[in-house]
Formats: C-alpha cells, sequence, structure tokens
C-alpha cells in the first residue's frame, strides 16, 4: 500500500475528496517542515485559512487544524498529509507503523486467544 492508499483508507470519503482537491489545487501553503513536524496554512472555501500541525510524539502520528474537529481526519489535514507524501514522506512513515500496529492487534469484537497448553 502506498501513502495515498493508506492517507485514503484513514479519512471519510468526503474529506479525501476535497483534501485532494485542495492539494491539487496548490491549497497548502507556507509549508514548514522539520525531521518531526510540518507546519501549513490551507486555503479554504471561504478564502481563510486553517493552521494544520502534522507531528510525531512517542512515535504516534498527531494531527491537528483550526477547523471544527473532524475525525477521523479534516480535508485540510488530508490535503498536508498528500503535501507531506511528496515533500516529507518520513513524517508518514510512523503512520505505516500505527496502522501495522493495528492490524496485528485483536479486534475488539475479538475474545483474547487463551495461552497453548503444555504437556
Amino acid at each position: 500500500m502506498n501513502l495515498h492508499d493508506l492517507i485514503k483508507s484513514l479519512a471519510h470519503q468526503e474529506n479525501w475528496d476535497k483534501g485532494s482537491r485542495l492539494y491539487h489545487e496548490g491549497a497548502v501553503l507556507d509549508a514548514q517542515c522539520s525531521p518531526r513536524a510540518i507546519q501549513a496554512k490551507v486555503a479554504n472555501e471561504s478564502y481563510n485559512f486553517e493552521r494544520v500541525t502534522l507531528s510525531i510524539h512517542s512515535n504516534r502520528l498527531g494531527c491537528r487544524c483550526s477547523c471544527k474537529p473532524v475525525i477521523p481526519y479534516c480535508q485540510h489535514v488530508v490535503a498536508v498529509m498528500l503535501y507531506a507524501a511528496q515533500e516529507a514522506p518520513e513524517i508518514l512513515d510512523v503512520l505505516f507503523a500505527q496502522t501495522q500496529t493495528a492490524e496485528a492487534a485483536p479486534h475488539r469484537d475479538e475474545a483474547p486467544r487463551p495461552p497453548p497448553s503444555i504437556s
């Protein structure tokens, strides 16, 4: 799975569509990248800007946006993630690790398996 597919799988379809459009229209502005964070402004539909921060803390990706919280990722966060996938993919490597850890963990619906018996 590539970064775009991973981001798409984590966002709601509507937020993916809008965020992808924002990214491709060049709405991600004034992006500042460091090894563990990206801060950017994203132009929104009201001709204002939302401030987005992607940062790594304790090997987990944290995302903040100045718009009202939309879970799991708003369109502005999606746009900055797509920007990061192109310009600073190492920041999003932690997304792969988080996803792999979540896939390896038992689902909440599943009962834990008993340990193998020793004969």
